[in-house]
C-alpha cells in the first residue's frame, strides 16, 4: 500500500510538472508575440490576458510541486535546536497545520468556484469561462493538500521525504530517533 501511495503522488506530481512547462511556455510566447504586434502597432489584447492567466496557473501548481519537493522558505534552524523526538512531533504538526490551513482556503473558496460556474462568467478579451483561471488556484491548494497527505502518510511509516526538506535540509533519515542508534 506503501509503495502504491507513492506512485499515485508521483504521477499526479509528474502531471503537475507538465502544466507548469506547458503554461510557463505559453506565456513567454504570449509576452513575445504580445511586444512584437505592439511593436508593428497591431496590439493584440487577449494575448496579455493570456499570459496573466497561465501566469495564474504557473504560479499556482508551482507552489504546490514547490511544496512536495521541499523548496519552500523552511523552519530548520528552529527545528534543529530541538531534540530530534520533539523536531519530529513538531514537523508532523506544522504539516498538518498546513494541511488544514488548504482545507480552509479550498472550503470558503469552493462557493465563489460554484457561483462562477453557476453564473458563466467570462473573461473580457479571450471570452473564456473565468472559472478556468481561478480554477488554477483552486487546483494548487488540492494538490498541496494531496501532497502533505502523502508527505504525512510517508512520516507515519518512519521515514522522510522530499517535502521534509522544507523543514530540514537533511531529511534522508527515518523519523524514528532510535532507528538510527539500532543502526549503529
Amino acid at each position: 500500500m506503501f509503495h502504491l501511495v507513492n506512485t499515485i503522488v508521483d504521477r499526479i506530481a509528474w502531471f503537475a510538472e507538465k502544466i507548469v512547462i506547458i503554461t510557463f511556455g505559453i506565456m513567454v510566447l504570449a509576452v513575445l508575440a504580445s511586444v512584437f504586434t505592439r511593436n508593428i502597432s497591431i496590439p493584440v489584447t487577449w494575448l496579455e490576458e493570456l499570459a496573466r492567466y497561465m501566469q495564474i496557473w504557473f504560479v499556482a501548481i508551482g507552489f504546490a510541486l514547490a511544496l512536495r519537493k521541499g523548496m519552500l522558505a523552511g523552519t530548520e534552524v528552529i527545528i534543529k535546536l530541538l531534540p530530534e523526538s520533539i523536531s519530529n512531533r513538531l514537523i508532523i504538526v506544522c504539516k498538518l497545520l498546513m494541511l488544514v490551513i488548504c482545507l480552509l482556503l479550498l472550503n470558503s473558496s469552493t462557493p465563489l468556484i460554484n457561483h462562477l460556474i453557476n453564473t458563466g462568467q467570462k473573461s473580457p478579451n479571450m471570452l473564456i469561462p473565468i472559472v478556468w483561471v481561478y480554477g488554477g488556484i483552486y487546483f494548487s491548494f488540492i494538490l498541496a493538500a494531496v501532497f502533505l497527505v502523502a508527505s504525512l502518510y510517508t512520516n507515519f511509516h518512519g521515514q522522510r521525504d522530499e517535502l521534509d526538506k522544507t523543514f530540514l535540509l537533511d531529511a534522508v533519515h527515518s523519523l524514528d530517533p532510535h532507528k538510527q542508534e539500532r543502526e549503529k
